[in-house]
Order: C-alpha cells, then structure tokens, then sequence
C-alpha cells in the first residue's frame, strides 16, 4: 500500500497516513480511481497525471488555481483604480464600482469607506470637482457622497 502525506505549513508538520492504493499509484481499473477521475475536467487532470498520493494531488491543484486566483485579483483591481464614470450615468458607474468592491471583498480584500470614497472620486469628470473637493474637505460618508453624486446629476 502507498503511503501518503498531510501537510501542515512546512516539512516537520508532514504525517503519513495510508491510501489504501498500491505503491505505485491508483490503478486505472479500481473503481476509486474511476469515480475519482471521472469527476475532474480534462483541464485539471492533465496536470495531476504525476501525482502518487492526495498530497500530490492537493498541492498541484492548490498552485494551479492559486494562481489563477492572484491573476483574477489583480485585474479586478486595475479594473477598480481605472473605472471611470465617462459616458456612464452616475448610478451605473457607482453601481459599477460597488460590484468590483463587492467582489474583491468576496475574495478576501479589505476596502475601507474611505478608499472606495477615493476610488469613485478619482474616476469623476471635471464637472464634479466641487462635489470631490468638498467630500475631500468635510471627510463626507460614503451613502451621503452616493446621494450627493446621483442628486447632482438629476
């Protein structure tokens, strides 16, 4: 039988438990392998053609999508700091910004009022630099600057 490993933060943690698998790997006839196999796509599978215990397969599966991850990240963030109002009416593009903030915040980012107030100003047009220069002043709320920029435009 194989003999696994399940992993803490570095190498002292490692404990070995056994996979009930021969050492050389799953069998392609068992039907664990069968059931296990059938449920990943074809995408993720390739890269797990290597592997010899659930270690093996949890590592590579974690860098594959952990990078993906930090890459879906980041362009949700460029996309945030570079959102601009433009053609958008205003409730389009704070609703705009409210879901790229919501969505970073689901993956874990941290947004304070007061950086999401930044991000929306920044993108403003020049016709609303009164409103940014007095919410920049008076440290206006982010719901009192919404209604202000949606009162403004109508």
């Amino acid at each position: 039988m194989a003999t696994g490993v399940v992993s803490g933060d570095d190498d002292k943690n490692r404990q070995s438990i056994n996979l009930g698998v021969p050492a050389g790997g799953f069998s392609p006839g068992s039907t664990f392998a069968s059931w296990f196999f059938s449920t990943i796509c074809d995408d993720v599978l390739v890269h797990l053609t290597d592997a010899r215990s659930s270690f093996d397969v949890w590592s590579t599966v974690v860098k594959r999508f952990a990078s993906k991850s930090t890459l879906t990240i980041s362009t949700l963030r460029h996309s945030l700091y570079s959102k601009q109002k433009g053609q958008l009416t205003m409730k389009e593009y704070l609703a705009k910004i409210k879901n790229l903030c919501d969505t970073l915040v689901a993956t874990g980012s941290v947004f304070s009022k007061q950086e999401q107030i930044s991000i929306i100003l920044a993108g403003l047009l020049v016709e609303y630099e009164s409103i940014c220069i007095v919410a920049s002043v008076m440290s206006v709320p982010l719901e009192l600057l919404t209604e202000m920029l949606t009162d403004c435009e109508t």
